[in-house]
């Protein structure tokens, strides 16, 4: 699954609970009582220096680096190295090496054990979700996702219906070849040329179907891509029999996928799975060998939503 919407590149690449309740906590530098104790005879009761000495002494070192941490990855954009990681933000490698070591076990990164660098994982995203329907799917789905990439070692990606004339990319995990094919969270595809459209499509109710299609556009983006209605219903009534959707190459030349629906409690779909990679390595003959798997860890999925009737 593809887009011309999407930014697309091929790259060389890659828990302790949280405390509740207000028990043992001290004043905040906000406390009129911190305030009361300025030193008196002074505008505002403290001069600017003894303000930001205050100010300082109310962070959190660790916790001011890893947000540093985050907010490097976000900017770049691309798996970084610890020792580079160090370097730009002026932190000891100890000290990096145990943010690191924190933010990959509570999820918020990943580390390539290849490549040696680290990523974002889509958590932030998770927490950062519209809805709560959202944040809890990719919270459920992570550690499946990951299982799968691991299994198929292609990029794995989750998507959701956006709107009438699209989906969404929900979360993503980097295959784990050398070269391969980056679409981040976020991104935007049509449903008629891709595997997840199509899955979107199939699986929705009648009507919703009946709704998006009076209107659709079938843009033709490869001499594979569906560009008659006849065809796409075609397509849609194999896809609800067989239980899955392929793209082949129909929405970028050389870029085929599976996808799979993904349930929650009364059969109702909310999602699909997609495993996505260049044609060399996964031929149609090889996605339809990998449809089993992906019906699995999509059945796992389910399950932990609240679906209790999964076939694979």
């Amino acid at each position: 699954m593809a887009s011309r919407k999407n930014s697309l590149a091929f790259a060389g690449m890659p828990r302790a609970s949280a405390r509740g309740g207000t028990a043992g906590l001290r004043r905040s530098c906000a406390d009129p009582v911190f305030v009361n104790r300025m030193p008196r005879g002074l505008p505002g009761g403290a001069s600017p220096a003894i303000q930001r000495v205050s100010k300082e002494a109310c962070l959190t070192p660790a916790l001011d680096r890893g947000l540093m941490v985050l907010e490097l990855l976000v900017k770049k954009r691309i798996p970084l190295r610890a020792i580079d990681m160090a370097q730009e933000l002026n932190i000891p490698k100890g000290s990096l090496g145990r943010i690191l070591n924190n933010l990959v076990d509570r999820g918020y990164i990943e580390r390539d054990e290849q490549t040696m660098t680290f990523a974002l994982t889509s958590k932030l995203l998770a927490m950062g979700s519209s809805t709560v329907g959202e944040s809890h799917l990719i919270e459920e789905s992570l550690d499946v996702m990951r299982d799968l990439r691991d299994t198929t070692l292609e990029m794995v990606a989750l998507q959701v219906l956006l709107s009438d004339r699209e989906g969404v990319v929900l979360n993503t995990f980097p295959s784990r070849h050398q070269v391969r094919l980056m679409v981040d969270p976020g991104t935007h595809f049509e449903f008629h040329d891709t595997a997840p459209g199509k899955v979107i499509l199939a699986f929705m109710s009648d009507k919703d179907r009946d709704r998006i299609l009076s209107s659709i556009k079938l843009t033709r983006e490869t001499d594979k891509t569906i560009t008659t209605l006849d065809a796409l219903r075609e397509e849609l009534d194999d896809v609800r029999k067989c239980g899955y959707a392929l793209d082949r190459s129909e929405c970028v030349e050389g870029i085929q996928c599976i996808s799979v629906p993904v349930y929650e409690r009364n059969r109702t779909f909310v999602a699909a799975l997609t495993v996505i990679g260049p044609s060399t390595r996964l031929s149609i003959s090889k996605l339809k060998e990998l449809a089993p798997t992906v019906i699995a860890h999509a059945g796992e999925i389910s399950r932990r939503l609240g679906y209790e009737g999964v076939k694979s």
